[in-house]
C-alpha cells in the first residue's frame, strides 16, 4: 500500500479574489475593503503554506526541515501573523533588518487595519464644546493611527474626517496600497531563500495554486 502526500494550496485563490476586488474597486468602493481583507489573509495563508513546500523538494536541505518544523509548531501555537513572518525571514536570512524597512512597515499598518475590521469595536470620539455650540466635527487626530499613516503616505487624500473610520477606508487608492504590500512581502520572502527550487515552489503557491 502506497502513502501519497497531497497539497493543495489556498494562497492564490485569496489573492485572485483580492486583485478581482481591486479592479472592481473603482465603480464599488465596498470592494476595497474586500481586497484588505482577502490581502491580508492571502498573506497569512502563504506564510502558512510555505512550510508545506519544503515536503516536495528534491534532495535533503536541512536547514529549510528546520525551517519547516519551526513555521508548523507556530502554526499550531496560532502565533501572529508578525511573528511568523518576522521568524521565517530571520531563520531565512539570519538577519532582523526588514523590521525597520519597507514594506514591513506598510505590513504592520495593515495588520492594524485588518484587526479593527475583525474586531470592531464601537467608533467613537468625545469632544468638548460650550453647551450653546453645537459638537466639534471629527478630525484626523481622532481616527486612528492606522488612517493618520495613509493621509501621511497621500494614500488617503481629503480633508474631510467627520465620519467613521472605515468609511476613510473605502476607496481604490487604499485597495491598491494594500494590495502592492502584500505582493511586496511574498516577494520580499520568497527572494530571501538562496534555494532556486524552493523559490520556484513558493511563486507557484502564490500564484498558480501548484
Amino acid at each position: 500500500m502506497a502513502i501519497t502526500r497531497s497539497f493543495n494550496p489556498n494562497t492564490n485563490i485569496l489573492i485572485d479574489i483580492a486583485r478581482s476586488s481591486l479592479e472592481n474597486s473603482e465603480n464599488s468602493p465596498h470592494n476595497s475593503l474586500i481586497t484588505i481583507m482577502f490581502s491580508s489573509a492571502a498573506l497569512e495563508a502563504f506564510i502558512n503554506e510555505s512550510q508545506e513546500i519544503v515536503h516536495y523538494l528534491k534532495g535533503n536541505h536541512e536547514d529549510l526541515i528546520k525551517y519547516a518544523k519551526m513555521m508548523k509548531r507556530m502554526v499550531e501555537d496560532r502565533k501572529s501573523i508578525e511573528c511568523k513572518y518576522h521568524s521565517a525571514l530571520l531563520h531565512l536570512t539570519g538577519s532582523s533588518e526588514h523590521k525597520g524597512k519597507q514594506p514591513y512597515q506598510n505590513f504592520k499598518v495593515l495588520v492594524s487595519i485588518r484587526n479593527f475590521v475583525l474586531h470592531n469595536k464601537p467608533d467613537t470620539y468625545v469632544t468638548e464644546h460650550q453647551i450653546k455650540d453645537s459638537p466639534k466635527s471629527r478630525e484626523k487626530k481622532e481616527h486612528p493611527n492606522f488612517i493618520r499613516h495613509l493621509v501621511a503616505a497621500k494614500v488617503i487624500e481629503t480633508n474631510e474626517f467627520n465620519c467613521n473610520s472605515i468609511d476613510l477606508l473605502l476607496r481604490q487608492s487604499v485597495a491598491l496600497w494594500a494590495y502592492t504590500t502584500v505582493e511586496a512581502m511574498i516577494a520580499n520572502l520568497i527572494l530571501s531563500t538562496p534555494n532556486t527550487e524552493f523559490q520556484e515552489k513558493l511563486w507557484g503557491v502564490a500564484y498558480h495554486g501548484c
